[in-house]
């Protein structure tokens, strides 16, 4: 997640996400303003697994995020998608991310389409 500027005011709203990666740091720009709203997210890099305290949220450990105000109800865990390292993002019965009110997206209605199925 990058965030290019902090503003003076509250610049974005960042919330029901799911955040997989396995490269790079999660949060990138500067973080060290407070006027933004990050929750009800979850997060996992393959790097290091369902560990929360090797995971940080720019300088932050999640701990030291919470306190912070951000991502009060998130966590950090597996989404547990079908097949990711083929691009199948399709999340499995038993995903956390399911439990904790996530909305698939037909992923069938997203990108570029031939024609004849467009809506």
């Amino acid at each position: 997640v990058m965030r290019s500027r902090a503003e003076p005011h509250r610049s974005f709203v960042f919330t029901n996400n799911i955040v997989y990666f396995n490269t790079g740091v999660l949060l990138a720009g500067p973080w060290a303003t407070n006027d933004f709203q990050m929750d009800r997210n979850l997060y996992f890099d393959t790097r290091v697994g369902k560990n929360p305290a090797l995971m940080k949220f720019g300088a932050d450990s999640l701990n030291e995020w919470k306190r912070r105000g951000h991502d009060l109800h998130s966590q950090i865990a597996d989404p547990l998608f079908v097949a990711p390292d083929v691009d199948d993002f399709r999340l499995q019965r038993q995903s956390p991310a399911l439990k904790a009110g996530f909305n698939p997206i037909d992923l069938r209605t997203v990108g570029v389409r031939p024609k004849n199925v467009r809506d």
